[in-house]
């Protein structure tokens, strides 16, 4: 009997482990780490949620963009797939009451890639936010990575 309710719980932990995807509403995802880019004047704190509220545990604090404009790094957790919708709340410097936006997710991942990818949540002026997965393997050669993370204080605008 105790072999049986050991094997139980096994088969549980493994259904639990390969459903994760599902059980936050989406049936396919991308496993990624989060790093956020402001450019903004505020220092910022952010965390990424499904758009049913689940908290997917990601997220971190970002400096203004005069001190460098760079922060989060957090790892890891499954997203939507590039034009999947995630939710972002955050809190610009001393607010109290947090932003909340729901944001469909650009970039581009391969069809059936398990690979790491990189989210970047950008932060812009009057609001405004984007997420974008990236492949930061190629470093300085692919110009969707934000400058910020190289150490160069260059300005973007949403959408670029």
């Amino acid at each position: 009997m105790q072999k049986f309710l050991k094997r139980l719980a096994l088969a549980g932990m493994l259904v639990t482990a390969l459903g994760g995807c599902a059980g936050l509403g989406f049936s396919s995802g991308v496993d990624v780490s989060v790093e956020g880019a402001n450019y903004t004047d505020d220092y910022l704190d952010f965390t990424i949620y499904s758009v049913s509220g689940k908290n997917l545990g990601i997220g971190g604090h970002v400096k203004k963009f005069s001190a460098g404009g760079t922060g989060g790094g957090e790892c890891c957790s499954v997203i939507p797939k590039p034009g999947g919708t995630i939710r972002i709340k955050w809190k610009v410097g001393e607010d109290e009451v947090p932003h909340t936006k729901d944001i469909v997710v650009l970039g581009r991942v391969a069809e059936n890639s398990r690979q790491h990818s990189h989210l970047i949540v950008r932060f812009f002026p009057q609001n405004e936010v984007e997420a974008e997965v990236v492949d930061k393997s190629l470093g300085p050669k692919n110009l969707r990575v934000d400058r910020l993370f190289l150490g160069i204080r260059q300005m973007r605008q949403k959408g670029e």
